[in-house]
């Protein structure tokens, strides 16, 4: 197998796409007599140029309230001071 030629300035990208689109593609491309590769670039330009919103966040809803006792934090009792003795 011979070493596939590249294009300066160029990258490749490989993927797959719906078969229907790609037919759309195909036939869109050989109506107007142009290169898959001018179009897809096209393509890529006008959305990256001109982009959707990006999509909302996705909800969270929140935990429950905690209602066990055990779960609960514990609270701490507070500690006896010691007392000194006096001497006279």
């Amino acid at each position: 197998m011979g070493k596939r030629r590249v294009t300066p300035g160029t990258g490749q990208l490989n993927l797959e796409i719906e078969l229907s689109l790609l037919e759309r593609l195909r036939a869109f491309v050989s109506e107007r007599n142009e290169k898959i590769r001018h179009v897809i670039e096209m393509a890529i330009r006008r959305h990256l140029d001109y982009p959707p919103p990006p999509p909302a966040p996705p909800t969270i809803a929140p935990l429950p309230p905690v209602t066990n006792t055990e779960m609960a934090p514990r609270r701490r009792t507070p500690r006896k001071t010691k007392t000194t003795k006096k001497t006279t």
